[in-house]
């Protein structure tokens, strides 16, 4: 039996300066309807994204060489000589690796959500202590994949990346096991009940910042359902919040119970 598909999935947001409420990054990007999708240099967690890639053996490339074209072959046998690589087999290994890890972090952008919006450690390291908010989307309009937690990172044998360079290779088939890979954490990491959401080639166009580690993606005010406040947020930017949000949105608070939190209807 899989798990129901949430209605809703949360986005934790840190307000670090609770003093500078109208210069507040994460509030101007509230008000405007705007969410910054990462890529996996932006993490916390090192091996979040991390791909274990798995180096070929000098038979697999005698083995690719024999469905390759005669130009093709010939390079693949300068990369080889009897049973190790050559000086050429080592220096396109390493050149598949390092064009490999450029474009996973240049074309895969994610808006990461949880399922969960009761989570004291959610709320406690995603949301500045209690005292940020949390965007409740409709998944309706957020069609995001649900993360897989191991014991160990993911891998992917190189060798179907020098197959995909000769034009042998699945990139459909490839893409997809990279897009799983992409969404595995270690198990340590599991109560953040994490999904995710790529952004497509479109969506990115244009809107990478320079550094390339985030962009910011811009969405309809009704892909929200409501707005949760942390239990410890001042009255004051509650108040900023309900003020200059737009109409139709509603609000919720998180209450602390005796060992528990709950989300209830904001009552100002």
């Amino acid at each position: 039996m899989t798990d129901e598909y949430p209605k809703f999935l949360y986005k934790y947001r840190t307000i670090d300066d609770l003093k500078n409420i109208v210069g507040n990054p994460s509030l101007k990007a509230l008000l405007k309807n705007e969410i910054a999708f990462s890529n996996k240099d932006n993490f916390n967690d090192l091996f979040d994204s991390k791909i274990k890639l798995i180096k070929p053996t000098p038979k697999q490339f005698r083995d690719l060489k024999k469905h390759l074209n005669k130009q093709d072959s010939q390079q693949i046998a300068s990369c080889i000589n009897k049973e190790e690589f050559t000086l050429e087999g080592y220096d396109l290994i390493e050149r598949l690796i390092e064009l490999f890890n450029r474009q996973v972090s240049t074309y895969y952008y994610f808006l990461c959500l949880s399922k969960n919006n009761n989570s004291n450690l959610m709320w406690s390291h995603y949301a500045s202590s209690h005292t940020g908010f949390c965007i409740e989307f409709k998944t309706e309009y957020i069609k995001a994949n649900k993360v897989t937690y191991k014991s160990n990172i993911p891998t992917i044998n190189i060798i179907d990346l020098v197959k995909l360079k000769f034009k042998l290779g699945d990139d459909e088939k490839l893409g997809y096991k990279i897009w799983d890979s992409l969404r595995t954490k270690l198990i340590e990491w599991e109560y953040e009940e994490e999904y995710r959401f790529q952004a497509s080639n479109s969506m990115l166009h244009g809107k990478v910042k320079k550094d390339h580690s985030y962009c910011m993606m811009d969405y309809k005010s009704e892909f929200i359902e409501s707005i949760i406040f942390g239990c410890r947020m001042p009255s004051k930017i509650k108040t900023y919040i309900v003020e200059n949000m737009h109409e139709n949105i509603k609000y919720k608070e998180v209450k602390e119970c005796d060992s528990s939190l709950e989300v209830v209807a904001y009552e100002p």
